[in-house]
């Protein structure tokens, strides 16, 4: 994790590894910045099988890494079927939920005082339960990265 503050904000990220339920290596890092009225959301997402398998390659003689560039090319996809990020905003009784499909950018959540700004990540879904108004905001289809592909997005909530 890292933090920093460039005097009108305060930010901090992080970074994680895993690996996918089919054994493909993903990396990815999430920011969060602060600014007074305004709260900034990124995400990244990494299929790290290329960079993994070239970095194994300078370390194995000659005939390994033919034979892990052989298996470069069978490597499987990684499949994001609902990639982005989601929250929760505190609304007054009577929020109407608001999905947006058409790929607008910006949007003023009824009764909550917030606007919503989108980047990489165009489809909004909301839900109103009570007070609670959750959204979702995720690419726009079904992301499949390739090896040393990256995906990402980002949003602002605005108070209006």
């Amino acid at each position: 994790m890292v933090g920093s503050s460039d005097g009108d904000s305060l930010a901090f990220s992080a970074f994680a590894e895993a690996r996918s339920p089919d054994g493909v290596p993903v990396r990815s890092r999430a920011e969060v910045r602060l600014w007074a009225g305004r709260l900034g959301l990124s995400l990244e997402v990494a299929h790290a099988g290329g960079e993994e398998m070239e970095w194994e390659e300078e370390e194995d003689d000659a005939a390994a890494a033919d034979e892990r560039r052989a298996k470069r090319s069978r490597i499987i996809p990684l499949p994001l079927p609902h990639v982005g990020l989601q929250g929760n905003l505190g609304c007054e009784e009577g929020a109407a939920a608001r999905d947006v499909q058409d790929g607008t950018q910006a949007i003023t959540f009824d009764k909550t005082g917030v606007r919503l700004e989108t980047t990489g990540f165009s489809v909004v879904q909301s839900a109103v339960a009570g007070p609670v108004m959750q959204f979702k905001a995720l690419a726009p289809t079904e992301i499949s990265l390739q090896p040393g592909e990256t995906v990402s997005g980002s949003l602002q909530l605005t108070l209006c």
